[in-house]
């Protein structure tokens, strides 16, 4: 039973294959609970294009009333498949659409991110008081080297520096990064890239991951601490690049050495715990008693991390489950 005492059922819940090249009307009944898809590859070259021909009057990706999407022959392959994701949307809200594109849109540019995270921190404190904020960070507007190095001579944060391309997803290139340690590294700097602020967060980052009451935390090998100001070593080109989806570089890849291994559990263990102890929600802690919010279930997952050695299986185009309880 629920917290309310009412006894909860299972649901029988079907997964199936979809085909965004054909209309969805015409697949598995045309009847979804929900949809889940990855277009980033669709978004982002939509985000990219100069075109209108699949934006709303606002600029918005996907108002389905705005353009017919199976009648417009001139239109690209990309727009409408993204399209008709949309419009089968518009015409079925109570379809949930995960996520709908105009949502994902956001998430196609690292400096839109970027601003995005800033906004929603502003004036947000620790229980402590220390203010929340996010890394720091300009954006390369050319392949002009004495630009660049004027760009990180004039940036509010000192090297090293850690450059992203723009484009966050979609791509195999979004994955190539680079930390630039000195002047010399910024050579290796190319449009389109944003320059951040290098924070050293102890060689560990947490994965956070939230479905309903349940939060299950991960911890994992990150960037190693790296000392304030340009480094500079004859034998060391000024940078150091990686690939974000397998495993990172470690200290000595930088030309430094540490008596101290950061990945000794000894050093995030207390974070993940106070994760544990802290991690809930607004809503539930308006709804709740605080006796009834410590009964939220909060899993920290300790062993072995995702393997990051090999690169993800590219996702289908999009798939869908219907809800056997209600007619789906």
């Amino acid at each position: 039973p629920n917290r309310s005492g009412t006894r909860l059922q299972a649901v029988r819940v079907s997964f199936v294959p979809i085909d965004l090249d054909l209309p969805l009307e015409e697949q598995h009944g045309g009847k979804f609970d929900a949809i889940l898809h990855k277009m980033t590859e669709d978004i982002l070259y939509l985000s990219k294009s100069s075109s209108t021909d699949y934006r709303s009057s606002s600029g918005a990706i996907g108002d389905a009333n705005s353009c017919d999407y199976s009648s417009k022959p001139s239109i690209s392959e990309q727009a409408r498949r993204v399209g008709r994701l949309t419009e089968y949307k518009a015409n079925h809200p109570a379809c949930c659409l995960v996520d709908h594109p105009a949502h994902v849109q956001a998430l196609m540019s690292r400096s839109e991110i970027a601003r995005i995270l800033s906004k929603c921190l502003d004036g947000v404190t620790t229980r402590s008081g220390i203010p929340a904020s996010t890394p720091r960070f300009v954006v390369v507007k050319s392949n002009d080297l004495p630009q660049i190095q004027r760009l990180a001579d004039t940036a509010p944060f000192t090297l090293p520096m850690i450059v992203k391309p723009l484009p966050a997803a979609g791509t195999k290139a979004s994955h190539h990064m680079m930390v630039v340690l000195n002047r010399q590294g910024l050579r290796r700097v190319h449009f389109p890239c944003i320059l951040q602020e290098y924070e050293n967060h102890g060689g560990v980052l947490f994965k956070v991951y939230v479905l309903g009451d349940t939060v299950r935390v991960f911890p994992r090998n990150s960037l190693p601490n790296l000392p304030r100001g340009e480094q500079g070593c004859s034998e060391h080109p000024g940078y150091v690049e990686f690939d974000s989806q397998r495993p990172y570089p470690r200290l000595d890849d930088f030309g430094l050495t540490s008596e101290k291994d950061q990945w000794d559990p000894k050093i995030w263990q207390p974070a993940v715990e106070n994760c544990q102890r802290n991690l809930v929600c607004p809503r539930e802690q308006a709804q709740y008693t605080d006796t009834q919010a410590k009964k939220r279930r909060v899993t920290v997952q300790e062993g072995p991390t995702p393997n990051t050695n090999t690169s993800p299986r590219k996702a289908p185009k999009g798939a869908a489950w219907h809800n056997r309880n209600f007619g789906g």
